[in-house]
């Protein structure tokens, strides 16, 4: 994440907004799409950590398990 300390909100400001397009445009999506994909991650790590699932077996279970919402017209695994 490319961020910067702001001393006058006294919090991180961040600059994900500058790169996602390259990077959704890398990953063969739509920079809309992408930022929904990674939003939808973001909530299901929380929800990891919400239920309390700390053990590194078995969060990898968990990740390896994950499967992104397929784009139109495609299928995932």
């Amino acid at each position: 994440m490319l961020a910067t300390w702001d001393p006058g909100t006294d919090r991180f400001e961040h600059f994900a907004w500058g790169v996602t397009p390259e990077l959704a445009v890398r990953v063969g999506k739509r920079a809309g799409d992408f930022e929904v994909e990674v939003e939808r991650r973001r909530e299901y790590l929380r929800d990891l950590v919400a239920a309390g699932i700390s053990a590194r077996a078995a969060v990898r279970a968990e990740i390896t398990a994950y499967r992104p919402l397929a784009a139109k017209g495609t299928r995932t695994s």
